[in-house]
């Protein structure tokens, strides 16, 4: 009986939003593109005061600092993009330079990106622009007592460790925005939005000293919640999660399908194994140049390979398409595909063939 007591307090004890970890989103495809990064988690204007419905309030906003203030860290950001292997190939702009970014942030979320930008971007064969605009606050909810208060309670009767069982919810519609862009216009291809989702908090992590002394003659599930502990412990965990849910929204196989049904080309490559990749072009138009490249470099035979693609010409319903396995590839190095077509369009996707992280 005892041990299945412990038990169910070990399940009681998620605090909620579903699992997710830099080690599992590793082991995913990363985005088959050169990703430019600019921005940063910056605090935009007018957030705090968004109520959502139900519960009650507990505090006015989650995150302490004026409107501008850099509430997530860039380098801590980075790291997880890194080692969540978010795409092929990464180039940072402006990593140093704060004002810099929430001058980018600024302009993502207002007016155009600046061409400067967009030229470096250009520049450093960036396949498209990931452009991070910032963190909308919100008021931080108490929903209170949870299903979980048979278990708290009973926890605290038998075994005196109902204060670890998470027993009160509690929730806040912060929301962390970016946007994926074309590196020629600036134009929005996907935007992603994600929120922390809702929190069960036990006593012990929403409790003051003086209501954890109290648990010894009340039950946990009726001891009230100090809400400087609350604000405190959210503000931690929400950007924990607003960065493994923005990597994981990223990397979702959705996202990089919606984004090429917004770009008038579509560009798949898959590695079929090494040395050999599959590329297949889809459009409207005539496709009138293709280049590729190998860290930077013209591809031996490129030319040659290039004609061969292209000899597979298909045209059904008004749209043409070519599809071929190339061979005979680099083992190693970053493969870059550069289309353009007869109306100017352009597109371009990056595969790293050694799988480097």
């Amino acid at each position: 009986m005892r041990f299945f007591l412990i038990l169910l307090l070990a399940l009681g004890s998620c605090t909620g939003g579903g699992v997710l970890s830099i080690e599992n989103l590793a082991t995913e495809p990363p985005l088959p593109y050169r990703l430019g990064i600019d921005g940063g988690g910056f605090l935009l204007p007018g957030g705090g005061g968004r109520v959502e419905p139900g519960g009650r309030i507990l505090a006015s906003h989650l995150f302490d600092g004026a409107d501008g203030s850099e509430v997530i860290s860039f380098a801590r950001l980075l790291d997880s993009f890194r080692r969540g292997r978010l795409a092929s190939s990464m180039v940072v702009f402006s990593e140093k330079d704060s004002k810099g970014r929430a001058k980018v942030a600024r302009a993502a979320t207002k007016t155009a990106l600046p061409e400067t930008l967009l030229q470096r971007a250009r520049l450093e064969a960036c396949d498209l622009l990931l452009v991070i605009e910032g963190v909308e606050d919100a008021p931080v909810l108490n929903h209170g007592v949870n299903g979980q208060w048979p278990i708290s309670s009973l926890g605290w009767l038998l075994l005196g460790l109902g204060m670890f069982v998470p027993d009160h919810d509690f929730e806040v519609a912060v929301r962390f925005k970016a946007s994926l862009r074309d590196v020629h216009t600036g134009k929005v291809l996907q935007s992603i939005v994600v929120t922390p989702g809702p929190f069960s908090l036990s006593l012990f992590q929403r409790g003051s000293v003086l209501g954890l002394i109290s648990s010894i003659i009340v039950p946990p599930p009726l001891v009230g919640s100090d809400p400087d502990a609350v604000v405190r412990k959210l503000q931690k965990e929400s950007r924990r999660r607003l960065i493994l849910r923005m990597l994981a929204r990223l990397k979702d196989p959705q996202t990089d399908e919606s984004l090429k049904r917004n770009v008038p080309i579509r560009l798949d490559l898959l590695q079929a194994r090494r040395g050999e990749v599959s590329v297949v072009i889809r459009g409207r138009q005539e496709v009138l140049a293709l280049r590729f490249t190998v860290d930077g470099k013209p591809l031996a035979e490129g030319r040659k390979k290039a004609a061969s693609l292209l000899a597979t010409e298909k045209r059904e319903g008004g749209r043409v398409t070519y599809a071929r396995v190339l061979n005979g590839l680099p083992r190693r190095g970053l493969l870059r595909v550069e289309v353009r077509d007869l109306a100017g369009n352009r597109v371009s996707g990056s595969l790293d063939l050694g799988h480097r992280r």
